[in-house]
């Protein structure tokens, strides 16, 4: 979450946890590679949000796979 002195709310963390949900879902549905076989898979660390919820920071981070 921001860290801007201020605790997240409980609205705050419901909101960030469904972007996350919703995103995973959006990558594992779409295919990163050539011939359905990916080269990297993403991993979504973490989502912040403001605090009147109009503003999301997503950390993500790939993962490249070893050539066969």
């Amino acid at each position: 979450m921001l860290k801007l002195n201020k605790k997240n709310t409980a609205r705050q963390l419901k909101v960030s946890e469904q972007i996350k949900r919703y995103l995973a879902e959006i990558i594992k549905n779409h295919s990163f590679g050539y011939e359905k076989e990916s080269l990297f898979t993403i991993t979504i660390s973490e989502v912040n949000i403001s605090i009147d919820l109009k503003v999301a920071y997503v950390f993500v981070s790939p993962f490249w796979l070893s050539e066969k």
